[in-house]
């Protein structure tokens, strides 16, 4: 499993992010509250702290935001483009799947819409 700070590192890779535990928690929040709650539980079982299901941040409801409605969050949130969100998404997301393993992503897309589903596969 990656420590925090390999997650952190992922993030300030973009300069144009100013606080990199924000935009992980961020990211990693809108992802983990996209997937079903089993699939969201397994997830964060295998991030490491502050990761962990009881501090990841869960902002939206789940099934209900959108890829398009994710990077508007990111960028509201942030304070960020919505082209510098869809980076810093596409990037910790692929950091997550080579963290946790894809096998939970590839499990996880199954419950997800066609766009998602994508989107956790391919990105």
């Amino acid at each position: 499993m990656a420590e925090y700070t390999e997650f952190l590192d992922r993030a300030r890779r973009f300069d144009f992010v100013r606080d990199p535990d924000a935009a992980v928690k961020a990211v990693y929040g809108i992802l983990a509250s996209r997937l079903e709650e089993c699939d969201a539980r397994q997830f964060r079982e295998k991030l490491p702290e502050p990761l962990t299901i009881e501090k990841l941040p869960s902002q939206w409801s789940p099934g209900r935001i959108s890829v398009d409605g994710a990077l508007t969050a990111l960028a509201e949130q942030l304070h960020i483009s919505r082209a510098q969100a869809g980076q810093l998404l596409v990037s910790l997301t692929r950091f997550a799947r080579e963290s946790v393993g894809r096998e939970v992503f590839q499990h996880a897309a199954k419950n997800l819409p066609e766009n998602w589903a994508e989107f956790f596969l391919a990105s």
